[in-house]
């Protein structure tokens, strides 16, 4: 199977790593769909977290390959905080775009 392919900035990265880490932290009713996103978050959030400390020097945009279960789980979260919204246009505006760099590949 390929591999979901985003093109990030350093930045980018950063946002990402924030919202999977308040989701991480975050309490929520146990069903079967959030139990597995939840589970494979946890596996994601160790290689955003490797990538942004490797790439925290990187001013350029990089690739960054997900498997596609983890790419689902981050289109899942992503979309989800969307929902919630940030006060912050900035945040906003990556949210909006690393959702549709996944969506057009899954």
């Amino acid at each position: 199977m390929q591999k979901v392919k985003l093109n990030l900035k350093n930045e980018e990265l950063n946002v990402v790593n924030q919202i999977i880490e308040s989701r991480i932290n975050q309490q929520h009713l146990p069903t079967p769909e959030t139990k597995l996103v939840e589970s494979i978050i946890i596996e994601l959030a160790d290689k955003m977290l490797k990538k942004f400390i490797t790439e925290r020097m990187n001013s350029k945009v990089f690739k960054i390959g997900l498997k596609y279960h983890q790419a689902y789980a981050l289109h899942f979260i992503l979309r989800d905080f969307q929902t919630i919204g940030s006060d912050d246009g900035y945040i906003n505006m990556v949210v909006l775009k690393i959702a549709d760099q996944i969506h057009i590949q899954l």
